[in-house]
Formats: structure tokens, C-alpha cells, sequence
């Protein structure tokens, strides 16, 4: 039915730390992803920081995620993060949009072909 709000699924409770397995954010990422040689090559915690990115995206191309949100929301110390981010972006995965030190704010990022051996459309 048009309009109609469905009601959101609980996630399997090995797959959410929520009591009632419903989560607000989640990802959703291929088995080709994992399978693929340019994601294995990451850090571990460059791939969690990724995973991370995704999530804070929302599903859209662009996304800020300030260091200390990184922090906060996700336990990933500031040096790990600006090592995980810089790897991230040598290896073709996000490029930076706008500076944070430009903007007197944080850092806009956006998810990049480059690693896929893909140009932007």
C-alpha cells in the first residue's frame, strides 16, 4: 500500500547488540567485498573505519565523520582514525571533498572508483 510505513525488521541477534535486534543504522556489504584482494590488503582497522564511513553515509556518496565522532561512536582513537583515513585515500577508496581546515568544520569526504579502476560517472 502507497505511503505505508513498514515496520522495521529485527536483525538475527548475532548480528545486533540492540535487545530487540533493531537496529537504526546498519551496512550492507558483498561477499564480493570481502572476497576482493584490494580489501583484504587493508589494515584491519582501516576496513573497520571504512565500514564506518559507510554507516555514516547513510547510503549517499558524501559524508563527514569528524575524528572525534570516530571516537565517541565508534571506539576508534584519533591516530588510528587519520592513519585508517589516509591509507583509505592512497588506496583509491575516498577522496576528500572539502578540508576541514577550510571550513572551520570536519572534513567532507566522498567514496571513490579509484580502487574499482573506475572513473567517477
Amino acid at each position: 500500500m502507497p505511503g505505508r510505513k513498514r515496520k522495521p525488521a529485527p536483525f538475527k541477534y548475532w548480528a545486533s547488540a540492540e535487545k530487540n535486534c533493531i537496529e537504526k543504522k546498519f551496512n550492507q556489504i558483498g561477499a564480493s567485498m570481502y572476497r576482493d584482494k584490494r580489501i583484504q590488503a587493508l589494515k584491519p582497522k582501516t576496513f573497520l573505519v571504512y565500514q564506518c564511513c559507510m554507516l555514516e553515509s547513510a547510503g549517499q556518496e558524501s559524508f563527514k565523520l569528524p575524528a572525534d565522532a570516530a571516537l565517541r561512536d565508534y571506539g576508534i582513537s584519533h591516530g588510528t582514525f587519520q592513519r585508517a583515513m589516509k591509507e583509505l585515500r592512497e588506496a583509491g577508496f575516498i577522496e576528500i571533498v572539502a578540508s576541514g581546515k577550510n571550513l572551520s568544520g570536519p572534513t567532507e569526504y566522498k567514496f571513490s572508483r579509484v580502487w574499482r579502476g573506475e572513473s567517477a560517472p
